[in-house]
């Protein structure tokens, strides 16, 4: 994948031995040019990754006056949710609609919930997967 977009902040899919899961970009080391990641999931313990190893990336939208933009949250798109008095998680968008997300939680058990879309509080944007 070129990775040539890929900044702090983003969030990435991971393929490391067979083993696939979703983390946020620390930085790049431009010496051994591996990425520094930060795990979504607690049990998963890789902390860096290669460009080869990058399968997916989701770039965070900028906030707005410290908002969200709600218009261009579409389906495949990943959003950070913190509902009211519950802790924050990640979940790939399904439908948006009327003031709702209906969202596929990404960890603990990948339930489909509906959210209300004021509880977003970041967004990430599908990028185009390029050749490897």
């Amino acid at each position: 994948m070129n990775t040539a977009g890929v900044r702090r902040g983003d969030l990435v899919r991971i393929d490391l031995k067979g083993r696939l899961f979703i983390a946020t970009v620390r930085g790049r080391d431009p010496e051994t040019r591996r990425f520094a990641i930060e795990p979504l999931r607690p049990g998963v313990g890789y902390r860096s990754a290669s460009s080869r190893e990058i399968v997916e990336h989701w770039r965070e939208r900028p906030l707005r006056d410290g908002r969200v933009s709600t218009t261009t949250i579409r389906s495949g798109d990943l959003v950070r949710l913190a509902p009211e008095g519950r802790r924050a998680f990640v979940a790939t968008v399904l439908q948006k609609q009327r003031g709702r997300l209906r969202v596929r939680l990404l960890a603990p058990d990948d339930a489909v919930v509906t959210e209300q879309l004021r509880d977003t509080v970041r967004h990430y944007a599908r990028r185009r997967r390029t050749s490897r």
